[in-house]
């Protein structure tokens, strides 16, 4: 976080948005009250905390779920690990669409690489298996982040 704003009135909160987005820049937006709502849903990212207004709440993208600033760091830990297993998981299917499909479909029996069915079936079942144990992982390393 490179700037902090606080306690100011709801038109400057998204005059201050507006002109950070105009920068290009990505802002984000946390707050818990009536006079928060606006600038919530200009936001780029909204957050809200717990306990506060209902509109800020109905607003923001992300609830809190405690009303506690240094939630927002386990937060962000868990959204960038939930980021790189979708990443990942997307590779690993990506991978065996591309690789293990032509093949099975007998693209390059030319060349003398083929597999019978039974092992495409099977490899796509791996493949399957890979992506949901590691999103099943995701949630082992989410408790870690949050029992820290």
């Amino acid at each position: 976080i490179d700037t902090l704003h606080a306690e100011l009135m709801p038109q400057d909160k998204e005059t201050i948005l507006t002109s950070l987005q105009d920068q290009g820049l990505v802002v984000a937006m946390v707050g818990d009250g009536v006079n928060d709502g606006q600038a919530l849903a200009r936001a780029d990212v909204s957050i809200a905390l717990a306990g506060g207004s209902d509109l800020a709440t109905s607003m923001a993208q992300l609830v809190i779920s405690k009303p506690d600033l240094s939630l927002l760091v386990e937060a962000t830990e868990i959204a960038r690990q939930t980021v790189r297993t979708i990443r990942f998981n997307f590779l690993w299917a990506l991978l065996y669409n591309v690789i293990a499909i032509p093949i099975a479909a007998g693209l390059f029996t030319r060349w003398g690489l083929t597999i019978t069915p039974a092992i495409a079936a099977a490899a796509m079942a791996l493949s399957s298996i890979c992506v949901v144990v590691n999103s099943l992982l995701l949630q082992r390393r989410i408790a870690h982040t949050c029992s820290k």
